[in-house]
């Protein structure tokens, strides 16, 4: 995925920032490089489309990066991602935050539907 960045940064002579929400901002964009950095970008895995599950989806760093938690948040959102984009799901696009114990480190403030893991709630 750094590979992509940085050639989409060269690409288009953008810069490239990281942000704490784990996104990803590249700018400028000429507007005649859009389509090819957003391909690099694609390729590499990272998610532009702001309809996709994966844009309302956050999670604390899950197990085995902090020992209170009960599992791997990441795998879990994976897991809610597929769910979510499932055709047979009803969803009203509301935003869900994953923790791995009741501290639920890195929720967002604003509302959201917490999955707590280990928990029958």
């Amino acid at each position: 995925m750094q590979r992509a960045l940085l050639d989409a940064a060269e690409h288009s002579d953008s810069t490239i920032i990281l942000t704490p929400w784990r996104g990803v901002i590249v700018t400028p964009v000429p507007t005649d490089q859009a389509s090819n950095v957003a391909a690099l970008l694609q390729e590499a895995g990272l998610v532009l489309d702001p309809a996709s599950p994966w844009s309302r989806i956050s999670a604390c760093i899950g197990s085995p990066g902090c020992a209170r938690s009960r599992g791997d948040t990441r795998s879990q959102a994976v897991k809610l991602v597929r769910r979510l984009s499932s055709p047979d799901t009803s969803d009203d696009g509301s935003p869900y935050h994953i923790a791995g114990c009741e501290r639920a480190c890195g929720a967002p403030h604003t509302p959201h539907t917490l999955v707590l893991l280990g928990s029958s709630t």
